[in-house]
Formats: structure tokens, sequence, C-alpha cells
């Protein structure tokens, strides 16, 4: 298991929970990301603790044309505080072949694999629309921030001592392909055309925008939000 922030921990798979426990965890929360789910594997997962919140397609560009099912499986830990600092290293997926270059992909993602990422501050649509992500925001957020949540399809999931959490997808019970597909105004077949750049073509990515994170600038700066957020919410 990943201590990935002193108050979240990643297990890699079902089996590693099985065998470390949730209990071993030095955090608040835990999470364990699956791929196509059956319903029994859910039932297993909720006896070791963790409760399946949210499922989404897997929009990693070389899976491109697949439907790859998704399940995000959310625990609290039974006693759970926080990691001492030296415990924790973000651990990223690393298979990412060219992508790795990509400031809005590599950097965010967890490290289970290459569908989901653990996303912070600042929040923009090339980063986090259309891509599995367990939103690690602070614990209380600006009205802008709740906007913006909510026009990308995000939702609520937990709050602990130092984060909140979010999490787009749909719940377990509600989510269909064809939703999904119909929600991004895609469909299988042209999400298989969307292509990735040939081996053979240099692939130049823009620097990465700083933006000082929001939690740490004064609580009303209507006027630096709004131009952060604007093109987002055209």
């Amino acid at each position: 298991m990943w201590t990935q922030f002193p108050d979240l921990t990643e297990f890699p798979s079902i089996y590693s929970i099985e065998r470390e426990k949730i209990g071993a965890c030095k955090t608040e929360f835990a999470f364990v990301l699956i791929a196509h789910a059956s319903k029994n594997t859910l039932a297993d997962v909720r006896v070791l603790g963790f409760n399946p919140v949210s499922c989404m397609n897997n929009w990693w560009p070389t899976h491109r044309g697949e439907t790859r099912l998704l399940t995000l499986c959310w625990g609290r830990v039974p006693g759970g505080a926080l990691a001492d600092l030296d415990k924790v290293k973000r651990k990223h997926w690393g298979y990412c072949g060219g992508y790795q270059k990509d400031p809005t992909i590599e950097p965010l993602l967890a490290g289970s694999g290459c569908g989901l990422k653990i996303g912070e501050i600042p929040l923009t649509k090339k980063s986090y629309n259309r891509f599995f992500t367990l939103m690690r925001l602070p614990v209380e957020i600006t009205p802008l921030q709740e906007r913006w949540l909510k026009k990308y399809h995000y939702r609520f999931l937990d709050k602990g001592s130092i984060a909140s959490y979010w999490v787009n997808g749909w719940p377990v019970e509600e989510w269909t392909a064809e939703k999904e597909y119909a929600y991004f105004k895609t469909t299988k077949a042209e999400w298989a055309m969307e292509g990735v750049p040939p081996e053979k073509e240099p692939v130049v990515f823009l620097p990465p925008v700083v933006v000082k994170p929001m939690h740490l600038q004064p609580a009303v700066q209507p006027e630096i939000q709004a131009i952060q957020y604007y093109y987002d919410f055209k």
C-alpha cells in the first residue's frame, strides 16, 4: 500500500487489502481501484471495509475505443489519524509512454493504474474533465470551486481533518457505458477514432501554468477566481 497523502492511503489491489487489512493504514482514509469488478468482487471488498462509491470508464488515451469499467472503493480507516510526513510519498502510475511529459496526465495519476487521477487545485477542465478523478480539496471549499465541481459532474464524497474529497463518475447501480458516452457527447466508435499522436512525430507540451493553491489565498478574491475559471465556465 502507498501513503499518497498524510490522510490518504492507496491499496494497489483487493489482494493487497486481504494481506494488509484496512486497519494497517496510518491515515484517515483509504481506497482501492478495481477494473471490471463483478458483483462477487464488490461483495468481497465491502467485507474488507470498503464501499464502492463510483464507476467510470478508463479514458486513458491508449485505451481509445475500449469500454473498461473502473470502480473506486472508499474506506474510512478505523481509528485512523495522519501519517508522518516522512512516510508520505506520492506514487504515480509509471507506464505512460510519451504522455509522461504532459502535466495534465502523469503527475496526477494514482499509483495502481492509468485510469484514475488524484486531483488537486487548481481545478481545470483540461486536467479533470472526462477522466476518472478522486479530487482532494481543502476541508472548506469556495462557492466558485463548488460551482466548478458540479458543472463537471463531481459530487461530495467525504471530509476529514485536513481535506475534503470529491469524485466524478456514477454510482455503481446507475452506471452504464451508454449513459457515460452520452454524457460526454461521444460514442464508442468516435472514441476509437480520437487517436494518439504517431510515435515518430515529436509531441510538444506547453509548460504548466503555476497557480497558487486557492486554500492558501485570501478567502475573498473574486477577480482572481473569476479569471482562473472563466474559460471553463464558457
